[in-house]
C-alpha cells in the first residue's frame, strides 16, 4: 500500500510540474520598466532641497494622477498607440517619507515597456504643476531616471511556476491518497487482511499466472505456490494441538475469490500428509471443485441427501493416495433447505467419524444463506480473501455473520498474494522443495470407492 500511495504522490507531483511547464510555455511574456520622478514643493538651491511637509502628503494624489485615464490617453496619443495598450498598464508607487514617484509600465516587449514608462513620465511632469499646496505654493516634478529596457520578463517565471506546480501536485497526491484510504478498502496484502479481520492469517497463497490453466498443485509440484499449501496445512494442524478441527468449512465473502481452488489444493496437501481426507463440494450454487479435479458429478451430495443414492456409491478418489471427493451432484432448486435438513446434519456427523479431516467447499458467505447453515455445523471456518479483490467491509460483514451463527472462526487465507520476502533470507517466488505434495497422478480416477468410505 505504501508504494502505491508513494507512486500516486509521485505521479501527481510530475503532473503538477508538467502542467506548470505547459502553462509557462503558453503564457505570453510580460516585461516591466520603471522611470522615476522627483517631486518638489518649494525652491531648489544648489544641492539643498527645501521641502514642505505638505508635499509629502500630496504624493498619493500625484500617484493617482499618474495612473489616471487622462494621463494614459495623453501618453497613448503621444506614442501613437491605442489607449487600451496604456491604460491599466502603468503603476505609480510611492514610499513614505520619500518624494520620489516610481512609474512602472508593463508590455509584451522590453522596449515597449521602457517607452511607455518614459512617455508617461513626460506627460505627467507638467501636470504635477497643476497641484498647489499651502494655499499658494506650487509643486514641481522632474525626471530623475529614465526607464531602460529590461533584460528578462517578469512573467512567466518558470522556476517559481515549477515549484508551485510541484507543491500543488504534491498536495493533490496526498489528498488523493487520503481519499483512496477512505474509499478503497481492498485487501492488498497480509497486513491488510490481518488488520481488517483481527484474526490470524493461516496461509498466503502467492499469485501464479499459470493457475487458471493448471489450478492444482499436482501440476506444479515445486515452487512457492505448492509450498504455500504445505504451510497452510501445517498451520491448520496447529490451530489446536489437543483438539484440531476435523470438519472445516471453507468459504469467502463473495464470489470469484478462489475458495474452491483453495479447498481442492488443501485437500491434496492434507492427503499427502498422511491423513484420510474428504472434500465435500457443498457449493450448490456454482460448484467448481469437481471441475478442477476432473471428476464426474452426475451423482453426489444432492443425490445422497435426497435419498436417491448411498454415500459409498458416489464418493470418488482423486489419484492414487489422494483425497476422497463428494461432488455436488445435480443442483437443487432450493439449496438452503436441502443443506439445513436433518439428513445433512446426520451425514456430516457420519463423515466426521469416517475421516480424519472433512473439508466443506461452501458457497460465498454474503450472497447466500447456504454457507451460514453449514458453517454453524462445522468445527471451524476458514475465510478466503483474494488480493486485491476482497474488500475490508465484506470481511467485516462475513465475521459478523459467522458470529451471529455461533460459528467458530479459524482464520483467513490470502489468495493471489503478491510475492514478498518471508523474513528468513528467501523469497516466496523462488523454487523450493515441495516435499509432502501429491505427485501427478497417471489418471484422474473416476472409479467408485465405496469400500474406502469407512477406512482411515
Amino acid at each position: 500500500m505504501a508504494w502505491r500511495n508513494g507512486g500516486l504522490v509521485l505521479l501527481s507531483l510530475l503532473a503538477g510540474i508538467t502542467g506548470a511547464l505547459v502553462v509557462t510555455e503558453k503564457t505570453p511574456p510580460r516585461y516591466e520598466a520603471t522611470a522615476t520622478v522627483l517631486v518638489t514643493g518649494g525652491a531648489v538651491s544648489g544641492e539643498q532641497l527645501y521641502v514642505s511637509n505638505t508635499t509629502q502628503n500630496l504624493m498619493p494624489t500625484i500617484a493617482r494622477l499618474a495612473e489616471s485615464g487622462k494621463v494614459a490617453e495623453a501618453t497613448a496619443e503621444t506614442m501613437g498607440l491605442p489607449t487600451r495598450q496604456v491604460v491599466r498598464h502603468i503603476r505609480a508607487d510611492t514610499q513614505e517619507g520619500v518624494q520620489i514617484l516610481a512609474l512602472t509600465a508593463d508590455a509584451p516587449t522590453a522596449d515597449k515597456a521602457a517607452a511607455i514608462a518614459n512617455a508617461t513620465a513626460q506627460v505627467l511632469l507638467p501636470r504635477v504643476g497643476w497641484i498647489r499646496h499651502d494655499g499658494t505654493g506650487s509643486v514641481s516634478a522632474e525626471l530623475l531616471d529614465r526607464a531602460t529596457a529590461p533584460s528578462r520578463p517578469v512573467s512567466p517565471k518558470p522556476l517559481l511556476n515549477g515549484l508551485l506546480g510541484a507543491l500543488l501536485g504534491s498536495l493533490v497526491g496526498v489528498g488523493l491518497t487520503r481519499l483512496r484510504a477512505l474509499t478503497d478498502d481492498k485487501v492488498r496484502g497480509v497486513d491488510d487482511l490481518r488488520e481488517a479481520t483481527g484474526a490470524p492469517v493461516l496461509g498466503s497463497i502467492p499469485y501464479d499466472a499459470k493457475v487458471p490453466r493448471n489450478p492444482l498443485i499436482v501440476h506444479s509440484p515445486q515452487g512457492a505456490w505448492s509450498e504455500a499449501f504445505v504451510r497452510l496445512r501445517t498451520h491448520l494442524e496447529c490451530v489446536e494441538i489437543n483438539s484440531p478441527p476435523r470438519l472445516i468449512a471453507i468459504t469467502s465473502p463473495v464470489a470469484n475469490e478462489g475458495k474452491s481452488n483453495i479447498a481442492c489444493n488443501l485437500a491434496i496437501a492434507m492427503a499427502r500428509g498422511g491423513r484420510s481426507v474428504l472434500l465435500v463440494e457443498a457449493d450448490l450454487r456454482r460448484p467448481r471443485s469437481g471441475q478442477y479435479l476432473g471428476l464426474r458429478d452426475a451423482e453426489g451430495l444432492t443425490t445422497v441427501l435426497s435419498g436417491r443414492a448411498r454415500l459409498e456409491e458416489v464418493v470418488q478418489q482423486f489419484g492414487e493416495g489422494g483425497p476422497m471427493i463428494l461432488p455436488a451432484g445435480p443442483l437443487p432448486p432450493h439449496p438452503s433447505e436441502l443443506l439445513a435438513s436433518g439428513r445433512c446434519k446426520e451425514l456430516l456427523s457420519r463423515l466426521r467419524e469416517y475421516y480424519d479431516v472433512v473439508l466443506l467447499d461452501l458457497p460465498p458467505l454474503l450472497p447466500y444463506a447456504d454457507a451460514g447453515v453449514l458453517a454453524g455445523l462445522a468445527d471451524g471456518t476458514l475465510l478466503v480473501a483474494r488480493c486485491p479483490k476482497t474488500r475490508a467491509r465484506h470481511l467485516h460483514q462475513s465475521l459478523e455473520a459467522l458470529t451471529a451463527l455461533n460459528a467458530r472462526f479459524l482464520g483467513c487465507v490470502l489468495n493471489a498474494a503478491p510475492s514478498q520476502s518471508n523474513g528468513y533470507g528467501y523469497r516466496t517466488d523462488l523454487t523450493v522443495s515441495a516435499a509432502g505434495l501429491l505427485p501427478p497422478p497417471a489418471t484422474l480416477s473416476g472409479r467408485r470407492t465405496g469400500s474406502q468410505v469407512g477406512s482411515r
